[in-house]
């Protein structure tokens, strides 16, 4: 009997989860995290003498910076898949990855705006 030894596949490199789940973690936690201090600071009047206005002012411009966080952490997320997938996949989830998260971190900004400054007289 004539055997042909045929080389074995390999298996395919594996995603690095820590680093992919920093990237998918930093932006919404950030967008919450920052909202929420900075309702804390003007509830206690650390923003001035019209803290609320204040505070409010400061979590609008909140939203740009969650947007140059998510384009910051695109990066990293992106060299986490390119380990172990190329061409037009990584392309498709770099646009999942960035869409979905300005969802997310919209209705994180829209729901810490709305558990903190509910009760503020305006």
């Amino acid at each position: 009997m004539n055997e042909e030894h045929l080389p074995t596949p390999q298996e395919p490199p594996q995603v690095p989860r820590g680093k992919l789940w920093t990237a998918l973690l930093v932006p919404p936690l950030l967008t919450g995290g920052l909202n929420l201090a900075i309702a804390a600071l003007g509830s206690v009047g650390a923003l001035g003498s019209s803290g609320a206005d204040n505070a409010i002012g400061l979590s609008m411009c909140l939203l740009p910076v969650g947007l140059l966080v998510i384009i910051i952490c695109l990066i990293p997320f992106l060299a986490c898949l390119r380990v172990r997938y190329r061409g037009s996949s990584v392309v498709l989830s770099g646009f999942g990855y960035f869409i979905g998260q300005v969802v997310i971190c919209f209705a994180i900004w829209f729901g810490t705006c709305v558990a903190a400054y509910t009760g503020t007289k305006f």
